[in-house]
């Protein structure tokens, strides 16, 4: 790697620099100049001309390996958001990302591949078509592999889900173990600790609504819900009642108010809500 490269430099330097090193080439042209025949002095080495010949070598070292450090540091892009803030992403192949609030993602494109790590919540991908260059997002333990279409894949916790507006993707664990599911448009997949769910149809034009400000749920338990709501807060949110998490809630909620949604949320399914400065804890009554 670059930094294996670099340290093979620092240490390739620091030798050329070594006054014994400079100290014995020296003395090896000393004892050549006196004493030696014509024959042997006419092959006595000169210590500038061993110098200058490591630091050609050195400076050659470098050169071939500066393309390598070089695209190594321009082969990765990261991009990233703040709670609540949504980022529009061109990226170099001609696809489209939009980040969620809270959001992370590293994006490498070559000329023979084009791959994504997100590495923290939410984004939507309209992928340019490369049959020659497949596009893959890997989100925790999960891949979602295509030539070109539109879906969304989010990362929460140690949860990945993924939705397909457009095309067709292949969500896989990420370490190619298994099969995996084709998702179609219109449907979704999940993966947790239980493996790759079967797709189910959703509601395609739900999908985007975050990127209004809007979350659209249908029957999703609160500990599922609170980790799309923390993207939009930058103070944390606790579930202090694991079996609190387990209800099920369902309606479309407006996202830049945090303590006004958890509130109502309170409200209609009886829970209590504690604020703090530093954050809300959900509990039971």
């Amino acid at each position: 790697g670059a930094s294996g490269r670099r340290e093979r430099f620092d240490a390739l330097r620091a030798t050329c620099a070594d006054t014994a090193v400079t100290e014995a080439l020296e003395n090896v042209s000393e004892r050549a100049r006196s004493g030696r025949t014509a024959s042997v002095g006419a092959l006595r080495p000169d210590w500038r001309i061993l110098m200058g010949g490591i630091v050609a070598a050195l400076l050659l070292a470098v050169g071939l390996n500066w393309p390598f450090q070089r695209n190594d540091q321009m082969s990765a892009q990261i991009y990233a958001t703040a709670a609540g803030e949504i980022r529009d992403v061109s990226l170099a192949d001609g696809s489209q990302v939009v980040l969620n609030g809270a959001s992370r993602m590293e994006v490498r494109i070559s000329d023979r591949s084009r791959d994504v790590r997100l590495l923290s919540g939410e984004a939507f991908f309209n992928v340019t078509r490369d049959v020659e260059r497949p596009f893959s997002v890997y989100a925790g333990e999960g891949r979602a592999s295509v030539l070109g279409t539109r879906f969304d894949i989010a990362l929460d916790d140690e949860r990945v889900e993924l939705a397909v507006a457009h095309g067709l993707v292949h969500f896989q664990p990420a370490d190619g173990k298994h099969d995996g599911e084709l998702v179609h448009a219109g449907y979704r997949s999940t993966l947790n600790r239980d493996g790759i769910s079967a797709p189910s149809a959703f509601d395609a034009q739900s999908l985007l609504a975050w990127r209004e400000g809007w979350l659209e749920v249908n029957n999703m338990p609160l500990a599922q819900l609170l980790p799309k709501i923390r993207r939009w807060s930058d103070k944390s949110i606790i579930l202090s009642d694991t079996t609190l998490g387990t209800r099920r809630i369902s309606g479309r909620f407006p996202l830049t108010d945090t303590q006004s949604l958890l509130e109502n949320l309170a409200l209609l399914h009886d829970f209590r809500i504690d604020v703090k400065e530093s954050g809300y804890t959900l509990s039971s009554h």
